[in-house]
């Protein structure tokens, strides 16, 4: 599973609190969770294709890849995963968007997935899961 902890509210987080992870969730003000889903952060982007240069070196030695791929719907996440396995990695293999892998669907904005049709417009080479709300 690979996780990006690079959008953009985490960013914010860190810049006015520091390293929030091991705070309580309601702790720091609400206009922290002002953006709904996220993008990935710059950063987050240059931590992907790191990832994605790891996976090719590793194909070079035969490293297998994963039979099945999935993602949470969460744009930050789905965009961590089209930079690591792009096209040069993986040809064939069909990725689908799972609403309940994301690491919370709490109360705050940044929680909030875009609406199904939003996803698929954004990303309409990715699978979504049957029963996957609109909202």
């Amino acid at each position: 599973m690979i996780e990006s902890d690079t959008g953009r509210n985490s960013m914010v987080m860190r810049r006015s609190y520091g390293d929030v992870r091991n705070r309580f969730i309601g702790e720091p003000p609400s206009q922290c969770y002002s953006i709904a889903d996220p993008h990935l952060t710059p950063l987050g982007e240059k931590q992907a294709q790191e990832t994605h240069s790891a996976w090719v070196t590793e194909r070079r030695f035969g490293v297998p890849l994963p039979e099945k791929f999935y993602t949470s719907p969460l744009t930050r996440a789905i965009r961590t995963h089209k930079i690591t396995f792009d096209e040069s990695i993986v040809s064939g293999i069909q990725t689908t968007i799972v609403e309940n892998i994301r690491e919370q669907a709490g109360i705050h904005t940044c929680d909030k997935r875009r609406t199904r049709s939003e996803i698929h417009e954004a990303f309409p080479e990715y699978t979504i899961e049957d029963g996957f709300t609109e909202d």
